[in-house]
């Protein structure tokens, strides 16, 4: 078994060559088999499915075979209801675009950990507690396993806590309810990983003895296809094969390229739908102005989410004093008083912090160390935020680190929304993580897009095997400037089909979030929608400051029936103080003082 990291081509003729220095010029019994295989046009006479190929290859290593679980890098397959007698009722479940279930899905988390491959087997086994990790979207677990990280967990202990995260992930996508019948066979390559095995006897419940591990789980369906190739006498002569899969190597690389890049036509050029959206969008107002003196009133929002933190400080008139976007680090507690410290630092006693409210992931777990006196979803904070900036607005696309949310509004009310899923390619992560891979810094990333003249058709997949594509577009020569166009457009399709679905957006639609920087972006949801896209002030900490104007309307709320009954209320506790060490409070009836 030869990886063969994209490039087909030259795999498989190395291979051939391989063959005929063994068996001369005799002719051989020939077929092919694979998801690659269909890409050699000449080849497709020899061309057998790869299910009835695993089917008769596990029959070969064990006629008893009940059922097949396949994981491969990039496909996942269980196979049933066959027998050595009868093989004309299988059933079969493949994994959809996603990687959480494969094989690729282990690779990526192993290479953040620093471990090759060839590793991975040997860390495993010296495991000595399954951390518990979400099988879900690779790109997601990155963050539950820095998370474990940073409390000093072992990467031998979360290795094997992803390893049993990718076969949950698989039971539950793949096999679903389907019936399981023993003894069962492990096919593919991650079956490599000792762990593995263990893994699928204790998630599946199956005893050891049902279970079959043959050496050659790797060769599986090539042996059946050979088997299959030589039962309908396909004879091949090996030169001519080499000749053919030789022959005009940029037309015949991978047909897969073709399909990707070539079948669907170039989207337009990002460069004609706009530029310069994101400028001068996060002005506040300065600190000596008439309406911030010393002694101001200041409501301060939080947003705590999942790969950012957003602190917003605004005055009684809702305008924003000051701004904090802060990378989450895992430590939300530790980045938000890094937050607090420097707005303290900016502002000294010149503002009085009168309420906080919070929003986001970690609202309830900040909240309550803060004391907020409000706590609400990311909805409604980024709506109240979309509505204090554009008061007409209908719709909100809102695409964060790793959640993207749809927003239909109707007179200033909330009548539909959406979220994502836990799939990465409709958000933030989803082109950072290219970006990053490709070595391209993502500030840079907006430009580029503009700059390419054909943005490379991508599709929706997978972040983890949507790599494969980029790296088949950069060996066909491709410009990184037309393939970060074609991610742009990547990352708006995945939004628009698996978020926004068949909803219908308004005409005036807000883009928040931190994408909104990268105008690439922008302009791709100007090309697929046709409708004005209107990057708002504030856009990467809408919902920091609406959930700061929440709790600013409450507390008004607060003081109008103060005032009418005649009665005094005490806000603010002495409780603020334990998450807040080094801070003091001055507390009187409605105010308190950072400082």
């Amino acid at each position: 078994a030869v990886l063969h990291h994209g490039n087909v081509k030259s795999v498989l003729l190395n291979q051939l060559k391989e063959v005929k220095a063994f068996a001369g010029d005799e002719k051989l019994f020939f077929s092919v088999t694979g998801e690659q295989a269909k890409g050699f046009n000449e080849l497709l006479p020899y061309f057998i499915n790869e299910i009835p190929a695993c089917v008769e290859g596990c029959l070969i290593v064990d006629e008893k075979t009940g059922s097949i679980i396949e994981i491969g890098a990039q496909n996942a397959k269980f196979i049933t209801g066959f027998s050595m007698d009868d093989k004309s009722r299988v059933k079969f479940a493949t994994n959809t675009s996603c990687s959480a279930g494969t094989g690729s899905f282990l690779e990526e988390q192993a290479s953040r950990l620093d471990i090759s491959l060839d590793n991975l087997s040997d860390y495993a086994d010296q495991g000595k507690k399954i951390i518990r990790m979400a099988g879900r979207c690779s790109v997601f677990s990155k963050t539950d396993m820095i998370h474990h990280q940073q409390e000093g967990a072992a990467v031998e202990d979360i290795l094997l806590g992803l390893i049993y995260a990718m076969v949950r992930n698989y039971k539950a996508n793949v096999v679903r309810k389907m019936k399981i019948s023993f003894p069962v066979m492990l096919v593919g390559g991650v079956m490599h990983i000792k762990r593995v095995k263990r893994a699928v006897e204790e998630i599946f419940r199956i005893p050891a003895d049902k279970i079959i591990l043959s050496q050659n789980y790797n060769f599986i369906s090539a042996m059946g296809s050979a088997y299959i190739g030589k039962k309908e006498k396909r004879v091949a002569d090996i030169r001519q094969l080499i000749s053919l899969v030789d022959i005009k190597s940029d037309k015949h690389q991978i047909i897969s390229l073709e399909s990707v890049f070539k079948s669907a036509p170039f989207d337009p050029p990002l460069s004609g739908f706009g530029n310069n959206d994101g400028i001068d969008k996060h002005l506040c107002r300065p600190v000596g102005s008439r309406s911030v003196g010393s002694g101001s009133e200041g409501f301060l929002g939080i947003d705590v989410g999942s790969t950012s933190i957003n602190l917003v400080l605004i005055n009684d008139q809702k305008e924003v004093l000051t701004y904090r976007y802060l990378p989450a680090k895992g430590k939300p507690e530790k980045v938000v008083k890094e937050g607090l410290d420097s707005i303290k630092q900016e502002f000294g006693d010149k503002i009085r912090i009168k309420g906080i409210g919070t929003t986001g992931s970690g609202r309830y777990l900040i909240g309550k160390k803060l004391n907020a006196e409000v706590i609400l979803n990311e909805i409604t904070a980024q709506a109240e935020g979309a509505l204090n900036i554009h008061k007409d607005v209908e719709t909100i696309f809102e695409i964060g680190g790793q959640d993207s949310k749809f927003i239909s509004l109707e007179n200033g009310a909330v009548v539909d929304f959406a979220m994502n899923k836990i799939c990465a390619a409709g958000t933030g992560s989803f082109i950072e993580e290219q970006t990053k891979k490709m070595g391209i810094d993502i500030e840079q990333c907006g430009d580029m897009a503009l700059s390419g003249d054909r943005p490379v058709n991508l599709g929706e997949r997978c972040t983890v095997f949507i790599e494969g594509s980029i790296t088949k577009a950069l060996s066909m020569g491709e410009e990184k400037n037309n393939i970060i166009a074609g991610l742009c457009y990547s990352i708006v399709r995945n939004y628009l089909n698996k978020v926004v679905g068949n909803r219908t957006p308004g005409s005036k639609i807000l883009l928040q979030g931190g994408i909104a920087h990268n105008q690439g972006v922008v302009n791709a949801f100007r090309a697929l929608t046709g409708k004005e896209i209107i990057v708002p002030d504030f856009f990467s900490v809408t919902g920091a400051y609406g959930i700061a104007v929440l709790t600013l309307k409450k507390l008004q709320n607060i003081e109008k029936k103060e005032i009418a009954g005649k009665t005094e209320l005490n806000i603010f506790k002495e409780s603020e103080k334990l998450f807040l060490k080094g801070y003091s409070k001055k507390i009187d009836k409605k105010k308190k003082t950072v400082g």
